[in-house]
């Protein structure tokens, strides 16, 4: 199960959240694994030129794909330029740099928002790539 109850209740406290700011936000896409939670937002302004959301999660923990470590991607395309988002928890501890490399170029190589090759990230024009491990 990917979704959790905790994901679902931030994922709704943002959305009211952001309703309360001077410039309206909506909802684009969320997406979640594990304890990992991507909530992607655009000014209301811009959401009739929004198309071709995608989400992906990608599992590189235990035996290379449980979800304990991975990737969380939103993409989407905005006028004619094409959006990535990829949040990842990575390997712990400092002596796993080379796993945490790893985990990188397995979460990057594998995601393709079930789209092919012209959805990798890096077929977007702008690619925001966030990770955290401990």
């Amino acid at each position: 199960k990917e979704e959790t109850e905790a994901g679902t209740q931030w994922t709704t406290y943002l959305t009211n959240y952001m309703k309360t700011l001077k410039n309206k936000y909506t909802l684009v896409a969320s997406r979640q694994l594990v304890g990992i939670l991507a909530v992607c937002f655009v000014q209301e302004k811009y959401v009739n030129y929004i198309k071709d959301v995608r989400t992906q999660t990608e599992g590189v923990g235990i035996m290379g794909m449980m979800g304990n470590k991975g990737g969380v991607g939103i993409r989407f395309q905005l006028y004619d330029t094409t959006f990535c988002f990829i949040c990842a928890h990575l390997a712990p501890h400092q002596g796993a740099v080379s796993k945490r490399n790893q985990n990188f170029v397995d979460i990057v190589t594998r995601t393709n928002f079930d789209g092919g090759s012209q959805y990798n990230p890096d077929n977007h024009e702008f690619v925001f790539y966030c990770c955290f491990f401990r």
